[in-house]
């Protein structure tokens, strides 16, 4: 974002506070005038401070009056101009919080590092106490802008409650995957904002496949749910291939071979095509090498984008998959000790951030690999993966609310039993989708048709077991 744009979206902050404060000027006292960046705003602000204190009515007429002795081209329809444009405050906690986290970061944090280099400059004058007070300065900026602002009061908490019940009752806070079927499984507590999903299968379990399935649904549903889609082992092209293969039913190998395309098969492409170009709610990030941080900032960009379309709910819920998750670089040479370090970091992220997020993670397979083996049909179909199958895993099951393994017995036929070649041919592609954590709701076992050949992905609804 280019500079000039962050000092308007400063400006524009500043003066919806302004516009709060002119109407509210007792909580002049919430704010601080080195927090106003922009120098009228900052004038107007210490107008307004200054009428108060005094115990004299803030106006605009005497606002103006005042700032124009500092500011002499301050003309009086622009002060009106802020209080005309801004009169929806329901979101002032939220914007003091943004304007203070806007000071720290743009402005004191670099006082902070002068006095550091300062400090280290006069090596005679290095003192402990110098270096606790620098210490305790940063430590304090940290800890505000990874905290969100709260009232820890009862009254607040029951009063916050009361609007979530409405949102119930009004069916506004209700979260989807996408799929009836997994929303009927998991229930009331899915797709929660805060909170993380993680899906997690053997190698050709068909993971990518059922994610952008799960993906393409969510972006179709009728609330324009905005989702991030980040795709860490696939190429874009991989990704859009598989998007209009899922959308068309087209072979994702004819969409590789054009010449072998019908006429009427080249229109469905073309017409996919252009409404995937129009789904603004959609934003897919090609990342070959990604850290969270680099994450973190892709994200907050992203949402900056739906926000300026009108996508961003006033929640700013949005979903955020990350195929495949261990391929961030934090995960790289990790202890299982400092593995649990960088998923808490992805769930503070994800709270900060309002997010549902959805892991797909490798399953360890070192167990068949090291020489287990399956006998016949009857012990790969009862085969189940576990918490103890997530590669790296055990955190991602304790942070995550859902926990969903993902698996095809006809691959497995194929792979660990090729001699039975009769038994996997005729084998009906399912894919067993596994629920084996969901904090407050059922576990259980759903089953889902797959075409490997063009992605087509559906529930199986059973006469005596409806899924």
């Amino acid at each position: 974002m280019s500079e000039k744009i962050l000092i308007q979206k400063q400006k524009e902050l500043e003066m919806k506070i302004i516009a709060f404060l002119i109407q509210n000027p007792n909580k002049n006292k919430d704010y601080k005038p080195e927090q106003f960046q922009h120098p009228t705003t900052k004038e107007i602000f210490t107008a307004i401070r200054f009428f108060e204190e005094k115990g004299n009515k803030v106006t605009l007429d005497e606002v103006h009056i005042f700032v124009k002795k500092k500011i002499p081209n301050f003309e009086y329809s622009e002060l009106a101009k802020i209080v005309e444009n801004f009169q929806d405050f329901s979101n002032i906690r939220y914007l003091k919080k943004e304007l203070k986290d806007s000071w720290i970061k743009n402005v004191d944090n670099k006082h902070i590092l002068s006095d550091v280099a300062t400090v280290y400059q006069s090596a005679d004058e290095l003192t402990v106490e110098k270096l606790s007070n620098l210490r305790n300065k940063i430590d304090k900026n940290i800890a505000f802008l990874t905290t969100e602002e709260s009232d820890p009061t009862m009254k607040s908490s029951i009063s916050r409650h009361r609007e979530i019940i409405k949102e119930r009752n009004k069916g506004e806070n209700k979260r989807t995957l996408g799929i009836n079927a997994l929303d009927k499984a998991i229930g009331s507590r899915l797709a929660k904002r805060g909170s993380m999903l993680t899906l997690f299968g053997l190698s050709g379990s068909s993971k990518s496949s059922f994610t952008l399935y799960l993906t393409n649904a969510l972006v179709n549903n009728p609330r324009k749910i905005c989702v991030m889609y980040f795709t860490l082992e696939n190429t874009e092209e991989d990704v859009v291939d598989m998007l209009v293969s899922i959308r068309t039913g087209i072979k994702t190998s004819l969409l590789e071979t054009p010449e072998d395309l019908q006429s009427h098969e080249i229109e469905r492409i073309e017409k996919e095509l252009n409404k995937l170009e129009n789904a603004e709610n959609l934003h897919v990030y090609d990342e070959s090498s990604l850290s969270i941080d680099q994450l973190e900032s892709k994200i907050i960009q992203s949402k900056d984008i739906f926000r300026e379309k009108g996508l961003l709910p006033e929640d700013e819920y949005c979903v955020v998959v990350i195929d495949l998750a261990t391929m961030l670089t934090d995960f790289d040479d990790l202890d299982p000790r400092r593995m649990e370090q960088v998923v808490n970091r992805l769930h503070r992220l994800c709270r900060k951030e309002h997010l549902f997020m959805i892991h797909v993670v490798q399953a360890n397979e070192n167990d068949l690999r090291g020489g287990k083996k399956f006998e016949n049909v009857a012990q790969i179909k009862k085969y189940r993966l576990l918490r103890e199958n997530i590669k790296h895993g055990a955190s991602f099951f304790e942070r995550s609310r859902v926990v969903m393994s993902l698996k095809r017995n006809r691959e497995l036929v194929k792979t660990y039993l090729p001699q039975e070649r009769e038994e996997w041919e005729n084998m009906p592609d399912i894919i067993e989708c596994h629920i084996i954590k969901n904090n407050k709701g059922a576990t259980g076992l759903l089953e889902f048709g797959f075409s490997p050949e063009n992605l087509q992905i559906a529930p199986i609804v059973y006469k005596d077991n409806e899924v």
